[in-house]
């Protein structure tokens, strides 16, 4: 039996999936902005949001950050709410939970991430919502580009001023806090999309490859 209301697994399980991705032992910093859109969705306040962060998804999830082999793919969202409901109705497993080095390892290790889920939530309030899916797109894109992850080309429906927008507003103030790599500035004044920054780094690898091959 649930722990959770009909009504209340209903707005959970969205919030559930899409954090759980979070907690995997992979690269998952492109998420964020994923993240951040589905929290401010789900119409929840900043106390529920952090109850379920904290006391619902660290308690189950919270052990695979500190693992040397983790879950790398996904949580399936069946076995995620049995354990959330069985933790939830054990007093005694919640009280071992928060006494346990395992609780403030994984919160610490996890800290930054979460305050920046929250701070991209804020933001995207400051947008027109019929925009937030460009928004959301572009942002996790140059995410993925600055980790040197492969992205595919796209069109975004948003203006230069937007995207600089974006970069300083959104993208920039990770860098320090999640330790994600600063793009060049030539690009960033031309606002190029992240795709053809993409190809632009792997053509100029791909020249002093050459050039050192032929010296």
């Amino acid at each position: 039996m649930s722990h959770f209301s009909p009504s209340a697994l209903d707005i959970r399980r969205p919030v559930w999936k899409t954090l759980s991705n979070l907690f995997l032992d992979t690269e998952v910093r492109h998420e964020i902005p994923y993240a951040a859109q589905v929290c401010l969705v789900s119409n929840l306040d900043k106390q529920t949001l952090n109850d379920i962060w904290y006391n619902e998804l660290h308690p189950i999830l919270g052990k695979n950050v500190l693992s040397l082999a983790g879950e790398w793919g996904v949580f399936p969202l069946e076995w995620l709410e049995t354990q959330i409901s069985r933790h939830k109705q054990s007093r005694f497993r919640i009280f071992l939970y928060r006494s346990s080095p395992i609780a403030l390892m994984s919160r610490y290790m996890l800290r930054d991430t979460w305050s920046e889920v929250l701070r991209i939530q804020d933001w995207l309030q400051l947008w027109e919502a019929n925009k937030h899916p460009a928004i959301i797109q572009f942002s996790s894109d140059l995410i993925s580009m600055m980790l040197g992850m492969n992205i595919q080309s796209r069109t975004y429906p948003l203006s230069s001023a937007e995207r600089k927008r974006i970069w300083a507003e959104a993208i920039k103030p990770m860098h320090n806090r999640l330790h994600i790599e600063p793009i060049a500035p030539t690009n960033l004044a031309h606002m190029c999309d992240p795709y053809r920054i993409q190809q632009n780094r792997e053509h100029s690898t791909s020249s002093v490859h050459t050039k050192q091959n032929m010296e």
